[in-house]
C-alpha cells in the first residue's frame, strides 16, 4: 500500500524533525555504515533509495525529501555497535531491518541505529568542560594495538591489498596517525577554524582594491569557453570515476551504495547531482538541506615531528564531505578545469596544469641562470585552506567562471561569507555538550530533545528512541573546505589576485604559485 507507507513516512519525518527544527543531529549521527550493501538489504535499498532520489529530483524544494534522502543511508545500512545498556535487545538482522523499513516501522529501525553508535568507552572518563580533560571522548583512535595483533592501519591495508589496491594499502601503512581524542586536542582543533571577524574584507573592498584584476576576470568570463556549466554527461562521468573505498560523509552514504542502485535509481541520482551542480540549487534547495549537505566529517591527523611546546602534536584537519555534494563539485571541477587553467596560468599552476612542481622548478632554474644575483623566496602559508578569503575567491570566480556561483552560494554563502557549514568531530561523552566545542544549538538542540528518549513523546507509532551521543561541532566560517573538490580552485582564485599584483608591481620578478606555495 504505497500511499499508506508514504503517509507513515511523512508522519515519522515530521515527528523526528518538526518544521522549526534543524535536523543536523539526525543526519550527522556518526553511525557507521556497511562498506557495501548486504545481500539481504539489496532489494529494499534499491527500491527505497531510488525512490528517495526520485523524490528529491522531482520536488527539490521539499525539505522532507532531503531529510529522507540523507537519513536513509544510516537507517538501512548502519552497523550497530554493542548495546549501550546491558540487557538491551540485540540489533536487527539485515532481513528484519529490510522488512521493518518496507513495513513502515521506522521507529524500530531508528532505535536499532541509535543503539550502539558513537558511544564512549564503558566506565571511561568524559572530556572535562573547557577542554581541560585528557581522557578519550569516544572511539579508539590513537590507542595502540594489542601485542601480536595488527593495528587499525594494518588491518585497513590488508583489506585494500586483498582487493588489489596496492597503492592505497601502501599509503595506509605510512599515513599520519589519528590525533588522540582529548579535550586539549579539540581545543587546538578549534583554533584551526577561526570565526569570521568584522575586519575581514567585504565584496566592496575587494572590488576597490583589485578593480583592474576583476575587470580582467570579467573579460575572461565573457568568453564562451568560460560559461560552461556541468552537463549530464559530465555528471555521469564524475559518478563513474568516483573512487571507492573512501570514508563517507555525515549521512553515511558511500559510493559503493550508489553503485548498488539499478537503472532507475542511477538515473534519478544523475538528476539530483545535476541539480546540485546547477543554478537551481541556490534558489530551490531548502536552507536546512543546504546546511546538511554542506557539512563534513572531520578527521584529525597528527603531523609528523612529535609534540610541540604545548605538549600536543601538530594537527592536520581532513574533511570528508557528503558524497552527493562531492559528486556535484567534481562535475563542476571537470567542467571548468580547462578554463581555470587558461585563466590562472602562468602565475598559478595549481589548477588544471600537469606536473606543476616540475614546471616551477625548471622555470626557477632558468631564471636564476639568467639572473645569478637574484634570490629565491618560497612562502608556505600556515593553515591556508581555513584562512583564505571566500570573498576574494567568490569575486574572481563569479566574474571569470560564473557557472560556479550557484554552488558557492548554497555551500559557502557566495560572496557574503555568511554561510557557516558544520564540521563534525567525534562524539561527546554522553548527551551533553562540551564547553570546548561549538555545540549544535537552537533548532538543532530542540530537535535532539524531541528525538530524546525517556518516553517523553509517545504516539501511535510508539516512543521515539533516545538519540546517540551528540557530536562535537565546529563552524567553518572562513576558508575553503578541505576535501571539497573545488577547494583548491577557491584557494587558487583568491591567491591569483595577489600574484597579479606582485607581477604587475615587480615586472622583473618571476612569480609562480602552486596552491598555497608562492
Amino acid at each position: 500500500d504505497p500511499p499508506a507507507w508514504e503517509a507513515a513516512r511523512a508522519e515519522f519525518l515530521l515527528r523526528v524533525a518538526p518544521p522549526d527544527a534543524d535536523w543536523a543531529p539526525l543526519v550527522a549521527s556518526g553511525a557507521r555504515t556497511a562498506a557495501h550493501v548486504p545481500a539481504a538489504l539489496e532489494g529494499a535499498w534499491r527500491a527505497l533509495y531510488g525512490d528517495a532520489l526520485d523524490w528529491a529530483r522531482r520536488v527539490p524544494e521539499q525539505r522532507l525529501a532531503w531529510l529522507w534522502l540523507l537519513l536513509l543511508p544510516t537507517l538501512a545500512l548502519h552497523v550497530p555497535g554493542r548495546p549501550a545498556v546491558d540487557g538491551a535487545p540485540p540489533p536487527l538482522a539485515h532481513a528484519a531491518r529490510a522488512a521493518a523499513l518496507l513495513d513502515g516501522d521506522f521507529v524500530a529501525v531508528l532505535a536499532d541505529r541509535n543503539a550502539g553508535v558513537w558511544r564512549p568507552p564503558r566506565g571511561g572518563p568524559a572530556v572535562r568542560r573547557g577542554g581541560g580533560g585528557s581522557a578519550a571522548a569516544g572511539g579508539v583512535a590513537g590507542r595502540p594495538a594489542s601485542p601480536g595483533r595488527p593495528s587499525a592501519a594494518q588491518r585497513r591495508a590488508l583489506r585494500q591489498a586483498a582487493v588489489g589496491r596496492l597503492g592505497a594499502a601502501a599509503r595506509s601503512l605510512v599515513a599520519d596517525a589519528p590525533a588522540p581524542q582529548t579535550g586539549e586536542v579539540w581545543e587546538k582543533a578549534r583554533r584551526l577554524f577561526p570565526p569570521a571577524t568584522p575586519h575581514l574584507a567585504t565584496p566592496g573592498q575587494v572590488e576597490e582594491a583589485f578593480a583592474p584584476d576583476l575587470r580582467a576576470a570579467a573579460a575572461f568570463g565573457a568568453r564562451p569557453m568560460a560559461a560552461r556549466a556541468a552537463t549530464r554527461e559530465g555528471v555521469v562521468a564524475a559518478i563513474r570515476a568516483a573512487p571507492r573505498g573512501k570514508a563517507p560523509g555525515p549521512s553515511g552514504l558511500r559510493v559503493e551504495h550508489l553503485w548498488a542502485l539499478q537503472a532507475g535509481g542511477r538515473d534519478a541520482l544523475v538528476g539530483v547531482v545535476l541539480f546540485l551542480s546547477g543554478a537551481g540549487a541556490a534558489e530551490r534547495l531548502p536552507p536546512v538541506a543546504a546546511r546538511a549537505l554542506a557539512g563534513t566529517n572531520l578527521l584529525l591527523l597528527s603531523k609528523p615531528g612529535g609534540v610541540g611546546a604545548d605538549g600536543l602534536p601538530g594537527l592536520r584537519p581532513i574533511g570528508m564531505p557528503e558524497v552527493l555534494r562531492k559528486l556535484a563539485a567534481t562535475a563542476l571541477a571537470h567542467a571548468v578545469r580547462s578554463a581555470a587553467a587558461a585563466l590562472f596560468a602562468p602565475l598559478q599552476l595549481g589548477v588544471g596544469v600537469s606536473s606543476p612542481c616540475e614546471r616551477i622548478l625548471h622555470e626557477v632554474r632558468s631564471h636564476v641562470a639568467a639572473h645569478p644575483t637574484h634570490a629565491v623566496v618560497q612562502l608556505d602559508y600556515r593553515n591556508a585552506f581555513n584562512l583564505v578569503s571566500r570573498t576574494a575567491a567568490a569575486a574572481v570566480l563569479g566574474a571569470a567562471l560564473p557557472a560556479l556561483t550557484p554552488y558557492l552560494c548554497w555551500v559557502y554563502g557566495g560572496d557574503t561569507g555568511g554561510a557557516t557549514p558544520s564540521v563534525y568531530g567525534w562524539a561527546a561523552a554522553g548527551n551533553e555538550g562540551v564547553g570546548a566545542c561549538v555545540p549544535e544549538g537552537g533548532g538543532a538542540a530542540r530537535a535532539a530533545s524531541r528525538v530524546g528518549g525517556g518516553g517523553s513523546e509517545v504516539t501511535a507509532g510508539g516512543a521515539l528512541p533516545a538519540p546517540p551521543p551528540r557530536r562535537h561541532v565546529l563552524r567553518a566560517e572562513r576558508g575553503a573546505h578541505q576535501g571539497d573538490p573545488l577547494g583548491p580552485l577557491l584557494h587558487a582564485a583568491a591567491l591569483w589576485l595577489v600574484l597579479r599584483r606582485l607581477s604587475a608591481e615587480h615586472p622583473t620578478l618571476l612569480v609562480r604559485a602552486y596552491h598555497d606555495d608562492v
